[in-house]
């Protein structure tokens, strides 16, 4: 069979993953033998599932890690990495024990759960914080529709401070998120009532001890996972409006124009204002060597006689690790935010 068709009829992704790596519940590394079979096997069937999940802490082995990166540079599109201490750290949070929480899978995409204890629905709805900002600056107003969505918050014209477009924006997600809550409590009743899973009831973890089956919150972890806009997603999109403005604009405009309305989305997505303010500010020197406005761009090509088409050729060369360097502050924000912490604890 050809390559080519072989990848066709593997047929579409459905969620299924190994969890690889990761600690022991009594906290060592987890690592073993068959971790790096199941890499080579993956990388001689060259299959779109299942997929593989690598839980990444500090002792992990150097050598494992190494094995992983091989199977990404042939381009398998797999393993994913994700951050064990966390994951854990989060899943104790939300009042598991430590054992417990240290024997956790993916599920899917990038949902952490207990595996055997747990009923998780991810993907359980979607949230666009970006529409809910475009509605807070618009009265609820859909810009695309002109139809009423969200409850009214006011012309932003009539926003006195920026704290009343912050409010306006809040307002708007509460009311969305209350729909998707009722979305899926509907979801889950029906579930419950109609379509009951005798056989899986007994192999998840809770159910025979409650006595409960396991659509009717029988198992010992119920968790429903709706999808935003998380901080590194954030970052690109903070990242693109910033570069795309900053090609017509001047820095500071663009900061006080652009900086208010994103704001709003970037801190509740969890952006540090500084990180923040860090990858705007790098966006933004785009544009002072890229045309249409390109203003240092232009001053060096009058300075030097020299035509914009050959300078532009030159100063390609430095977009690509001025990019770079944008990439990694948006997604390695302790880099950024070392010294800050370091001299200004009280306030970072």
């Amino acid at each position: 069979m050809r390559q080519t068709a072989g990848g066709f009829r593997q047929g579409p992704g459905h969620g299924q993953t190994f969890t690889l790596g990761g600690i022991t519940r009594n906290g060592q590394d987890a690592t073993n033998e068959l971790s790096l079979i199941f890499l080579e096997a993956d990388r001689d069937i060259r299959l779109v599932q299942p997929d593989i999940a690598i839980r990444v802490h500090q002792t992990m082995s150097e050598a494992f890690l190494q094995k992983a990166a091989v199977n990404i540079r042939e381009g398998l599109t797999k393993p994913k990495f994700m951050n064990d201490e966390v994951i854990i750290k989060s899943m104790l949070d939300i009042g598991m024990p430590l054992q417990e929480a240290r024997d956790w899978g993916s599920l899917g995409c990038s949902e952490p759960v207990i595996c055997g204890k747990t009923d998780s629905w991810g993907n359980a709805g979607q949230i666009n914080l970006t529409k809910c900002l475009e509605l807070a600056l618009n009265d609820a107003k859909c810009m695309l529709t002109d139809q009423q969505m969200g409850p009214r918050t006011g012309e932003p014209e009539a926003f006195g401070r920026f704290e009343d477009l912050l409010e306006a924006f809040r307002k708007q997600v509460r009311y969305f998120v209350e729909f998707l809550v009722l979305h899926d409590n509907i979801i889950d009743r029906y579930h419950a009532e109609v379509m009951p899973v005798p056989i899986l009831s007994v192999a998840v973890g809770g159910c025979l001890e409650k006595g409960i089956e396991f659509n009717r919150q029988g198992a010992k972890y119920n968790t429903s996972s709706p999808v935003g806009v998380g901080r590194i997603s954030t970052g690109l999109i903070v990242a693109g409006a910033f570069l795309f403005i900053g090609m017509f604009i001047d820095a500071i405009p663009a900061i006080i124009i652009l900086g208010t309305v994103l704001w709003p989305v970037a801190e509740f997505a969890g952006l540090h204002p500084i990180h923040f303010a860090i990858i705007g500010v790098i966006s933004l020197a785009f544009g002072l060597v890229t045309p249409p406005y390109g203003l240092c761009l232009l001053i060096a090509c009058a300075i030097g006689n020299i035509k914009l088409g050959k300078a532009l050729k030159d100063v390609a060369i430095i977009l690509l690790p001025m990019l770079a360097v944008l990439l990694i502050v948006i997604l390695f924000p302790d880099i950024i935010m070392f010294l800050p912490r370091l001299f200004l604890s009280k306030f970072v």
